[in-house]
């Protein structure tokens, strides 16, 4: 691999989410700002503290795996378009804790709202 690839996995490593990346996990071209990164395994425990604010109360993220990760960045027109993220197969397992049904209805309750919700 060439110095951009190993340039390219010591950032991303030291976003320190993704656990023990190689440089045969990415294909990238910087230039188009196009780049696939394979076979991703997550550190719960720093996922768990990033999503803090948004994970419901008795969820904890046990593993997270990506087969594949697609990103585009659009290095020209960054103020007008959007960064693209694609994950493809991903597979989450993960504890949901309650004490009893009232717990139960108080994690899982919000989450079903927001879901009808979006799909009116």
């Amino acid at each position: 691999m060439g110095v951009r690839s190993r340039l390219l996995r010591d950032i991303l490593s030291s976003l320190k989410y993704i656990k023990n990346l190689t440089e045969q996990q990415i294909r990238a071209s910087l230039w188009r700002g196009e780049g696939v990164l394979y076979n991703i395994e997550f550190d719960p425990r720093r996922l768990q503290e990033l999503l803090v604010d948004v994970c419901p109360v008795g969820l904890e993220i046990l593993e997270l795996h990506v087969d594949e990760l697609y990103v585009k960045i659009p290095w020209s027109q960054l103020g007008t378009r959007s960064v693209l993220v694609v994950a493809n197969r991903v597979n989450v397992r993960f504890n949901l804790r309650c004490g009893d049904e009232d717990d139960w209805r108080e994690v899982i309750g919000p989450m079903l709202r927001k879901e009808r919700e979006k799909k009116q």
